[in-house]
């Protein structure tokens, strides 16, 4: 008896520390932080959400589901009460969706309000504060599948229509065609083939009169740099139409004095003109009278009317004419009477 009672005390004692490990446990992995409880309503499925489910804001947890059951204020919609740590930023505007963990089937409310801006909602435990869900990804599908099959079942009719007889024989015809314009671009290509050969010295004159208009293409952009150089040499100061410009400037200064000076050398050249008519009269009456270096001039014989006239067809010897006896005698040139070689004067 005594060893029952050890073995069932034993037994007892170890059920009980099984008991308290499990305990503690689960006490170890419970939040015991205060959570802030919040009504999620949705009016879509909730498949794979269970309580102690995860919550998550932008994928960092924040609390758990605490509770899943129908709304007694709205049929059929579904009320999951959540708990979220304090100072999680829950706002107007928050969405929350179920989202599934992978391919495990298992189901957390992830919630996102996209960086958005939002006044602040208030809960607590005597006012519990209310926000609709938003259709996850999975219910998204789920309500477009209806209409992806609606647009498949149309394809399928489109391709059924291509695919009919009459369409069939259609691309039956382009085929055939096709195997006709390939068979006719062959024979074109073999007959083109003595052309393409007679191509190839064509192409080679091609390439080497390219060369060669690259070199002359080069010899006259040397020619033009030439040309260019010139032109700068000719047009920098001190060149040849700087040079140019001064000669003709001191050509047109030379012309302007010389117009300044045209009167004045007028002048002179009629002064000299009236002093050689001078010189040449005073050279004829020399020519004429060469006495008259040594006499002067001889006096013209008084006319009509004037002092001393003697009237006409008096001789030599006549009145008024002085001889030798009557004073100082007569003047003589040679055997001639002066007053004879004076009438004989032609001045």
């Amino acid at each position: 008896m005594e060893n029952r009672s050890h073995a069932l005390v034993a037994g007892l004692f170890t059920v009980l520390l099984l008991a308290a490990a499990v305990f503690t446990v689960f006490w170890l992995k419970s939040d015991h932080a205060q959570l802030i409880p919040y009504d999620l309503v949705t009016v879509d499925s909730v498949q794979g959400l269970a309580p102690e489910a995860d919550v998550r804001y932008r994928g960092l947890p924040v609390g758990k589901v605490e509770a899943i059951h129908f709304d007694p204020e709205l049929t059929g919609a579904i009320l999951v009460r959540i708990g979220v740590r304090e100072g999680t930023p829950m706002t107007d505007t928050l969405k929350a969706t179920v989202a599934m963990k992978g391919i495990t089937g298992v189901a957390y409310v992830d919630l996102d309000d996209d960086g958005k801006p939002g006044k602040p909602i208030h809960s607590s435990p005597g006012h519990v504060a209310r926000i609709m869900m938003q259709p996850g990804l999975s219910e998204r599908v789920m309500n477009r599948a209806a209409e992806l099959m609606d647009g498949i079942e149309q394809v399928v009719v489109e391709l059924q229509k291509l695919l009919g007889p009459t369409n069939q024989q259609a691309f039956t015809t382009t085929l055939e065609n096709l195997a006709q314009f390939s068979a006719l671009a062959n024979q074109t290509l073999t007959e083109l083939q003595p052309t393409i050969e007679r191509l190839d010295p064509l192409l080679t004159a091609l390439a080497r009169a390219s060369n060669d208009a690259g070199v002359a293409a080069r010899e006259f952009s040397g020619l033009a740099q030439d040309v260019r150089r010139g032109i700068q040499v000719l047009t920098n100061p001190g060149g040849l139409v700087d040079q140019t410009t001064q000669t003709v400037t001191e050509i047109r200064r030379a012309t302007s004095t010389f117009t300044d000076l045209a009167p004045q050398v007028s002048t002179t050249i009629t002064d000299i003109g009236q002093a050689a008519s001078a010189a040449t009269r005073a050279l004829r009456a020399v020519e004429r009278a060469p006495q008259a270096v040594l006499f002067g001039s001889p006096q013209p014989r008084p006319g009509p009317g004037e002092p001393g006239f003697a009237g006409f067809g008096t001789s030599g010897n006549g009145a008024g004419t002085p001889n030798a006896g009557s004073g100082g005698g007569t003047r003589t040139r040679g055997s001639e009477p002066i007053a004879t070689w004076q009438r004989r004067d032609p001045r």
